[in-house]
């Protein structure tokens, strides 16, 4: 399978294993000095020329949040070398955007080098039940975000998946694997019959893997003679990701 750039760099710089991805050093092999400080107006940025750069990251958000910011600036300075940006929240993992934007290609690199293909792939395939702890354990092996690791676990995973991210006004985005049709409209909003209705509005951080179904999830006709295995997380104050498994074979023939 070809390589992105950013693994082709991990593998010119020797990096086997989760435990060497050091974003800082790697920055510094590419010219780039990084620096830590609070930002009132965003939430990194990159400004450079030449051959050398500087990165700011505000990390009150978190080590993994930083680092993928941080991997996000990079790529900026791989594919916009020369440019300024100043990139807010929704810069970075945010909102959708076009294929080409710039701010969608620096996640999409930010992404290779922070979970690489080639170190994540196998990681995946070998887990056999396809849940958000396992999803939490690898995030920990990576040091990255639940949510980025959510992303790569169901575009690997080969059982049938769907992420989705629901503020408490409506669904944010969601992420869905080539197994499932898209056929399959999501709603809008969540259930009140769903158990993630309670993580998303009430006190529970994390409910558990649960049969549901579908038409709470899908604007489907017949929706309601099939089930998904639902779990969800709340990932913010007022947001949550819910993974769906698709676990009857039926939903996936129309």
């Amino acid at each position: 399978m070809r390589l992105t750039p950013a693994e082709l760099l991990l593998l010119e710089l020797g990096i086997l294993k989760p435990s060497d991805i050091d974003l800082e050093a790697i920055a510094a092999f590419q010219g780039v000095i990084v620096r830590y400080r609070a930002l009132s107006s965003s939430e990194a940025r990159i400004i450079g020329a030449d051959d050398r750069a500087v990165v700011t990251v505000d990390r009150r958000r978190g080590l993994p949040r930083a680092r993928f910011s941080l991997a996000h600036e990079l790529g900026h300075w791989h594919h916009h070398r020369g440019r300024t940006f100043i990139c807010r929240s929704d810069d970075i993992g945010g909102k959708p955007r076009g294929a080409n934007d710039p701010e969608r290609v620096a996640d999409a690199y930010a992404a290779d080098l922070v979970l690489p293909p080639f170190l994540v792939r196998d990681r995946v395939a070998g887990v056999k039940a396809p849940t958000l702890d396992a999803v939490r354990s690898l995030a920990d092996v990576f040091q990255v975000s639940v949510t980025a690791t959510a992303i790569r676990f169901v575009d690997f995973h080969a059982v049938p998946l769907i992420l989705v991210r629901h503020g408490q006004a409506q669904r944010r985005w969601h992420r869905r694997n080539a197994r499932i049709p898209g056929t399959w409209k999501l709603r809008d909003e969540v259930d009140h019959r769903s158990p993630s209705f309670n993580v998303l509005y009430g006190g529970i951080n994390l409910s558990r893997p649960t049969r549901v179904k579908a038409d709470l999830w899908f604007e489907r006709r017949w929706a309601d003679r099939h089930e998904v295995l639902e779990q969800s997380l709340r990932v913010a104050d007022d947001e949550i990701i819910t993974l769906l498994v698709a676990q009857d074979p039926a939903m996936l023939e129309f």
